[in-house]
């Protein structure tokens, strides 16, 4: 199953590339265009989630059997979250993985309610994100639809940072629309729906010009946990989950391969640093400049996601789904950028690059498995460290790559 997975990753960016590259999608027209990626969106999450599992049994991997769903089932049933059973998501996840039991108490029916959740990351984004950037609304379309990540991690592994994904969609287009109040609400709403790890994605938004909506989040998040301490809810559970292993696409990782396992301490401190230094850029830059702009937000989450991914622990690679809808816009934008000069961009021609990225981040976390379970040194193992090594050297370029243009561009408009 695995190698068939990869194959059809390596074809599904193989068509969207080529698509995209030789203006194919630009000639077809609009109804035989919006006729196949209908067909395919059908076929990739709906009619292929079924197949998986009615054909094919599925029991896993995922956390849907062994976790979404009798935790969804629990909190349907009348159970409380933390002090009935154990969760490491926030106190309002289970109760929204129940919803769709209430219609159809199966498993599946949570699986298919996350395949919802992304078509309406993929409405909203089209209709309220793309207007703001020069790109074709068909190849937005076309890339999301084909994208490896949305179809392995959505689909395969049913993963919940789809969920993060429209929180962050979300909140994006009410800042861009200048409502900072509605977007802050939709960030506190996010933390309570999805996990702790969303706040770290939630930065760049947060000190978005005016400080005192951040002082708004950080209220809206005490205020609720207190009230739920005073109750009896333990809500320090989540911050019990893990273990010190590194998991991901990360430098840690790679130092584990080899037998250096680093101090969680160091690791969280280095982590910190970097970070700080991020949010001061952030700061500097929005202080130099006379009016927002919106691609300044855009390269700032996925600097801050990709310095997540990089050097935190445990960085999986699903987590890059959360902010898919970001990097999609930030390949086509430079890549429609063909008139730009070097100067004035040093993206445009690096859309094969991210693209790369987009494949190796889809199957890193595949070979990890297998990795995991490898004993001696064979092909799987040597082409894991492969994969490993390719997709964190990729983001290290990334984020170099999207430093120097977010500088270059703040000077150039001072």
């Amino acid at each position: 199953m695995k190698e068939l997975l990869i194959i059809l990753m390596s074809l599904s960016l193989l068509a969207t590339m080529m698509a995209i590259k030789t203006k194919l999608i630009s000639n077809l027209n609009n109804t035989f265009f919006y006729s196949i990626t209908v067909l395919v969106y059908l076929l990739t999450r709906i009619i292929f989630t079924i197949i998986l599992f009615t054909v094919f049994d599925r029991q896993g991997p995922g956390d849907l059997l062994d976790v979404f769903y009798p935790q969804a089932l629990s909190v349907k049933q009348g159970s409380l979250v933390y002090n009935d059973f154990y969760s490491s998501y926030s106190i309002l996840f289970p109760y929204l993985l129940s919803v769709p039991l209430y219609l159809w108490d199966h498993a599946l029916s949570i699986a298919i309610f996350f395949v919802i959740i992304e078509f309406a990351v993929l409405i909203v984004s089209l209709k309220y994100i793309l207007p703001e950037f020069d790109i074709k609304s068909k190849e937005f379309v076309w890339f999301f639809v084909f994208c490896p990540i949305n179809v392995v991690f959505t689909v395969y592994y049913i993963q919940d940072e789809i969920i993060i994904s429209l929180f962050l969609v979300l909140a994006f287009i009410l800042i861009i629309r200048k409502k900072r109040l509605g977007a802050t609400i939709v960030l506190i709403l996010g933390f309570f729906f999805t996990k702790l790890i969303v706040i770290y994605f939630f930065i760049p938004l947060l000190f978005v010009e005016d400080k005192k909506y951040l002082f708004l989040f950080i209220i809206g998040l005490i205020i609720p946990n207190f009230v739920l301490y005073v109750f009896g809810i333990n809500i320090f559970i989540p911050l019990q989950e893990g273990t010190s292993q590194a998991v991901g696409p990360n430098i840690w990782t790679l130092l584990e391969y080899i037998g250096i396992i680093a101090d969680n301490k160091i690791v969280y401190s280095i982590l910190l640093i970097i970070t700080g230094g991020l949010i001061g850029m952030q700061l500097k830059i929005q202080k130099m400049k006379n009016k927002f702009e919106v691609n300044h937000i855009l390269n700032f989450i996925l600097l801050y996601s990709l310095i997540f991914m990089s050097f935190s622990k445990k960085s999986f690679s699903f987590y890059f789904l959360i902010v898919i809808v970001f990097f999609i816009i930030f390949m086509l934008t430079y890549f429609e950028d063909k008139k730009a000069s070097t100067d004035q961009s040093i993206l445009n021609h690096n859309i094969s690059i991210a693209a790369i990225f987009l494949f190796l981040s889809s199957i890193t976390y595949i070979f990890q498995i297998i990795l995991s379970h490898q004993i001696s040194i064979n092909f799987i193992s040597l082409l894991s460290y492969t994969i490993l090594l390719l997709s964190f050297l990729i983001q290290i370029r990334l984020i170099y790559m999207l430093y120097v243009d977010t500088m270059q561009k703040s000077r150039m408009q001072n």
